[in-house]
């Protein structure tokens, strides 16, 4: 079974409250008692996008725990495809060995698939990890989390980077959010912007 640990998270937010949530709320362009809130809003949008699409927005450091080099959802093809795209470097690939001592894989043995987010698609789907020819995966031992895939994800360091649909959908949950404070339909938690949201941010989820 396979888990992710943040490591180190992005240092900033996709969204700048001043530059692009008061501008799409229509609300004066000077910072006032509200700040407070549309951080909270903020915050709580990138989370809902995030989850939404498996992906990273802006960039952190993740580790990735596996019971085996076979773990479903992340070995197929003979490859490891690295969850939270895009994927922009691989820091370490560890292995507890058959003697149960913690091991760096000599990263001249593997190859990454990591993805420049200048040059490819903003959808691009998981980076992968593989044995270069004539490698074989490492032996390890059999226990929980015998392997450790350390990696940093998303699409740079500040908002400007991150994909304008990704950015729209979060500015239409904020916009629900600031406008109701409440659930638009009682008993639902599925709003029309929620629905808008997750229209413009289907085509980003990461498989």
């Amino acid at each position: 079974m396979w888990s992710l640990t943040l490591i180190t998270a992005a240092v900033k937010e996709p969204l700048d409250i001043s530059l692009d949530v008061r501008a799409h709320l229509r609300l004066e362009q000077i910072a006032d008692s509200q700040d407070r809130l549309l951080g909270s809003m903020v915050v709580a949008a990138r989370h809902a996008c995030e989850t939404f699409t498996g992906r990273q927005l802006l960039d952190a450091t993740w580790e990735l725990w596996m019971d085996d080099w076979w773990e479903a959802g992340i070995f197929q093809g003979g490859a490891l495809f690295v969850p939270k795209p895009p994927l922009r470097s691989i820091v370490s690939v560890k292995y507890v060995d058959m003697a149960g001592v913690l091991q760096t894989w000599d990263v001249a043995k593997y190859s990454a698939e990591v993805q420049d987010v200048t040059a490819v698609a903003p959808m691009c789907q998981r980076g992968r990890v593989y044995p270069n020819y004539g490698e074989i995966w490492p032996d390890i031992r059999c226990q929980p989390g015998a392997v450790k895939v350390r990696f940093t994800a998303g699409y740079g360091a500040t908002g400007p980077t991150v994909p304008a649909g990704l950015k729209q959908g979060m500015l239409l949950e904020i916009g629900e959010m600031y406008e109701r404070r409440e659930l638009a339909v009682v008993g639902s938690s599925v709003t029309p912007a929620t629905l808008s949201a997750e229209a413009l941010w289907w085509p980003y989820r990461a498989f």
